[in-house]
């Protein structure tokens, strides 16, 4: 502290025990009574005296010992609280956390607080936080066995590990004791609660195999048929097999038509129960042919075609295996018809043919002589349905009668009504010469 005099010349400052200063400050920093002797210019004194103090005493520094020291699952922070100052400043040894009385704490350390007094003195107090976060070791003991059966309809499923259970079933809590009994399958977690608060979780699937079995029975073909005389049904579906008439194999060989029926008996001892109903199709099929032109070969028609029907397949004498042939000589042709139950019939065509030419002619006409009073003759063509002139360079006309007035052979092309053909000729001359 300074303590500065005034009012004189000269001065002399004494603790009471010795001079301490003879200047008007001196700075003195022990507590006491210092007295200022000052001298005037004419040599007259006077005194005076400051009394000075001490305060340093230390706070007292404190932490508010906390419900728990113990950081936890459940306690994830712990307020400590510091007392016996004016100011505060908090430290974890590494770091700076605060100049408040109160911070929480939410990691482990030690936590030591510098707690500053009014007079500036200082202390400082400490504090151990712990942590203990270790989860529970949560197993669930295996039971017996994990598949709900007929005869198993419920398992009994146990937990270890902690202090409190709590089972699920994927939607809700199924129960919260170590043991809890399940009846259907799903998967079932459990979560083990220490006494921390810590949770540790497991899970335990459960299957089942207590409902009926799905039996079935498969064929190749439910149809007995001209081709397929016995069919095989093979039963599916579980461990052991019982067919209405005794036999106990899994495959059954039918070959007359009716209503089986397999009992299926799984391992867990449920059954149940499948039909086949096989029928039976050796209707023959109804063969028939068709034929173009009446089934008749003629110089027009050259080819005729042959479709049979009644069936899925064809064979025919011929050895062609379509529905329909094309035949060109007369004769007797026959297709074997095959439906799809393998069943045949048989069906026959015979195939004419009449290639028999026309009998050609032209009727002679009164004259072949052309002159200069018969300018034109007429030329008349028979024994066909269709008729063409020629005069030997070209086609002169297309009916059965034809106008000639030029000298010239003509010859007539006479087609039947089988499309035959047949030719006739006739000369005419001319006599033009004038007398």
């Amino acid at each position: 502290i300074n303590l500065t005099a005034n009012g004189g010349g000269t001065y002399s400052w004494s603790n009471g025990t010795a001079v301490v200063g003879t200047t008007a400050t001196i700075t003195v920093n022990t507590p006491g009574t210092y007295t200022c002797t000052v001298t005037g210019a004419n040599g007259c004194t006077a005194s005076i005296a400051q009394v000075i103090t001490q305060n340093i005493t230390v706070p007292v520094a404190a932490i508010t010992p906390p419900s728990s020291t113990i950081l936890t699952c459940t306690t994830q922070s712990i307020d400590l609280q510091a007392t016996g100052g004016a100011s505060y400043a908090w430290s974890d040894g590494t770091n700076s956390l605060g100049t408040t009385s109160l911070i929480s704490a939410s990691s482990p350390g030690t936590y030591t607080v510098t707690v500053t007094g009014a007079n500036g003195c200082v202390a400082t107090s400490s504090q151990v936080i712990t942590q203990n976060i270790t989860p529970p070791n949560a197993a669930i003991t295996p039971p017996t066995t994990s598949i709900l059966t007929c005869s198993t309809p419920t398992i009994n499923l146990t937990g270890t590990g902690g202090g409190t259970y709590s089972w699920f079933d994927g939607s809700s809590v199924i129960g919260t004791t170590a043991t809890v009994t399940v009846s259907a399958a799903n998967t079932y977690i459990l979560t083990v609660t220490g006494a921390n608060g810590c949770d540790a979780t497991t899970s335990i699937t459960i299957t089942d195999n207590f409902s009926t079995p799905t039996p079935s029975i498969n064929a190749s073909n439910t149809i007995l048929t001209c081709n397929t005389t016995s069919i095989t049904l093979v039963a599916s579906g579980g461990g052991t097999y019982a067919w209405t008439g005794g036999s106990t194999a899994a495959s059954l060989v039918v070959t007359t038509p009716g209503s089986y029926t397999v009992t299926v008996t799984s391992p867990n001892g449920c059954t149940a129960t499948a039909n086949q109903v096989i029928t039976q199709n050796i209707t023959v099929p109804t063969a028939s042919i068709s034929s173009t032109n009446n089934g008749q070969l003629t110089c027009a028609v050259t080819s005729i075609t042959l479709t049979a029907t009644g069936g899925g397949s064809y064979l025919w004498s011929t050895g062609e295996t379509t529905a329909s042939i094309a035949v060109t000589t007369p004769g007797t042709y026959s297709v074997t018809v095959t439906s799809p139950n393998g069943c045949t019939a048989t069906a026959s065509q015979v195939i004419t043919q009449n290639i028999t030419a026309p009998t050609a002619a032209i009727t002679p006409p009164s004259t072949t002589v052309l002159t200069c009073a018969t300018t034109s003759l007429s030329l008349v063509a028979t024994g066909g349905t269709s008729y063409s002139w020629s005069n030997g360079t070209a086609n002169v006309g297309n009916n059965a009668t034809l106008s000639v007035t030029l000298p010239g052979t003509y010859t007539a092309t006479v087609t039947g009504s089988n499309g035959c053909t047949a030719t006739a000729s006739i000369t005419i001359t001319q006599n033009s010469t004038p007398p």
